[in-house]
């Protein structure tokens, strides 16, 4: 099972959102595409046009920097699954005005890790809080 987490703060680090789920039985890149397609999702919800996206997988943040400068995605995109995210996510990242994506170590990532973690412990008990 592999479950989805993800953090919205404001400049000063404030939290402002955060959300998780299950997503069944996927790929830890699967996970990690799923988590910021979701997040571009609320993101547009509430009306946030500009963002910094911060990642503890360096493969996924190139991944955003390739989608954001149109460019090929190499052997990522050879899996279904994940050519079907890039999709949804080359389109939703043209709804920002900015964005700009950083690779971070997992120690600074560890409330998202916590989050995506709930969801497998949790029986599916999908948490979203604003």
């Amino acid at each position: 099972m592999a479950g989805i987490g993800g953090v919205f703060r404001n400049s000063h680090g404030e939290i402002l959102h955060i959300f998780s789920e299950s997503i069944g039985i996927n790929s830890n890149n699967v996970a990690e595409l799923q988590a910021l397609l979701s997040g571009l999702v609320i993101a547009k919800k509430h009306g946030w046009s500009a963002l910094v996206l911060e990642g503890d997988s360096l493969i996924i943040i190139n991944t955003i920097k390739k989608l954001i400068n149109d460019t090929s995605l190499g052997k990522l995109s050879q899996h279904w699954r994940l050519d079907w995210l890039k999709e949804q996510l080359r389109d939703l990242l043209k709804d920002f005005a900015v964005i700009q994506s950083n690779h971070i170590r997992i120690s600074g990532n560890k409330l998202a890790d916590k989050l995506s973690n709930h969801e497998v412990e949790s029986s599916n008990q999908t948490l979203d809080i604003s």
